[in-house]
Parts: C-alpha cells; structure tokens; sequence
C-alpha cells in the first residue's frame, strides 16, 4: 500500500484507520512507520508528519513512542518557539502511566507558552488537572475562572497533525 499510493494519499489512509478499531489503529501505526521508512524525502519536508506519528503512538497507547515523536518534531524548531499544537500534545505527555517523559512542572511550561496566543481551551483544561493533580488549588480556581471566561468562545487547540488530514 505505502508503495503503491502517493504520501498523501498514505497519511488519510492512516488518519482513517485512526478513527476505527483498535486493530484499525494499530495498522495506522505501522502504516506511518513503513510510510517514513520508504519516503524519507517527503517525511522530512515537515514536522508535523512526526507529530502525527505522535499522534498515533498516543492513540494506541505507545507512550514513549508518542513523546519520542512529538520530540522529533520540535526538532524543526531549534531556537524559535514551538507551535501552539505542538506545545499541547507535548504536555500531554506528562499523563503517560508509570514513568512520563514530561514532567509536570515541564507540561505547565508547555502550556503557559501555548496560552501566550490565545486562550485554547485544551490547554486550559489540562492545565487545570495538573494543577489539581499536584495539589496548586490556588492555580486550579484560576483556571476554573479562565475556563468559565471562554465559555461561548473557545478556542479550540490547533491540530499539530497535517493540514490535509
């Protein structure tokens, strides 16, 4: 298949499968991977192509793997700020089970950049866990209050996937 459909073509045939089954997504996964194996060219003419293998990874619960490829991704950045999407689905990685890639107080930094923009209600809400989950009450009622402030005009998070997709 990833031989014989152009790259764009590969990547919504992915992104399909990620909206199915769980088996469905596991080939996604694989999908991706033989996709970058085979056209290393086009793979590298974006970021976001890595972000969405990250995507994927996150989807089926391959934890290190998702951050691994979200990592990858800033990589196009050196020393100019990351993209709001990337920021979030970075720190998101913070909730992986056992032993997260992202610390929380790394995943707040994420997420306050992200919030420099605009008010992504995404990002709210998962800085809110956080502060919840590590008991900053006083951070946790702020976010409340900007969550409730947005109500009616969220921003809804802006997608790190390709834009095709």
């Amino acid at each position: 298949v990833v031989e014989a459909l152009p790259f764009e073509d590969v990547l919504s045939l992915a992104y399909r499968f990620l909206q199915d089954s769980p088996e469905s997504k596991e080939y996604a996964v694989r999908l991706l991977y033989l996709l970058r194996l085979l056209q290393l060219g086009p793979w590298f003419e974006s970021w976001r192509h890595n972000a969405f293998l990250g995507y994927a990874c996150e989807l089926t619960g391959k934890w290190d793997e998702q951050f691994a490829w979200y990592d990858m991704a800033t990589r196009d950045f050196f020393d100019s700020p990351l993209p709001p999407s990337l920021c979030i689905a970075l720190a998101r990685c913070c909730f992986a089970p056992h032993f997260p890639s992202v610390t929380y107080s790394r995943a707040i930094e994420l997420l306050q950049q992200a919030l420099e923009d605009e008010p992504y209600i995404e990002a709210l809400h998962l800085l809110r866990r956080i502060y919840a989950l590590t008991g900053q009450h006083a951070n946790m009622l702020e976010m409340d209050k900007a969550i409730i402030d947005q109500r009616g005009r969220e921003s809804a998070s802006p997608s790190p996937l390709p834009p095709d997709l």
